[in-house]
């Protein structure tokens, strides 16, 4: 997963890591080498167990990014 800072976003500022609220359901991936562009947050996950849970942003703005993933 890839998430952009938007174009009126002084360059270096990225969302921040990205966070998933239940790890059971999807996990950290291995990104190995995976180096993103400057303003792109980059995360790898993999799915665990059927569920849903919820991944989350944050940029230094306070502007905040959220999804809901589920796994069948």
């Amino acid at each position: 997963m890839f998430l952009t800072a938007p174009a009126n976003t002084p360059a270096g500022s990225r969302w921040s890591d990205i966070r998933v609220t239940d790890t059971s359901v999807i996990g950290y991936g291995n990104n190995g080498v995976l180096t993103p562009p400057v303003n792109v947050t980059a995360g790898v996950f993999v799915g665990a167990h059927r569920g849903a849970t919820t991944l989350s942003s944050t940029l230094p703005s306070g502007t905040t990014w959220h999804v809901t993933i589920v796994v069948q």
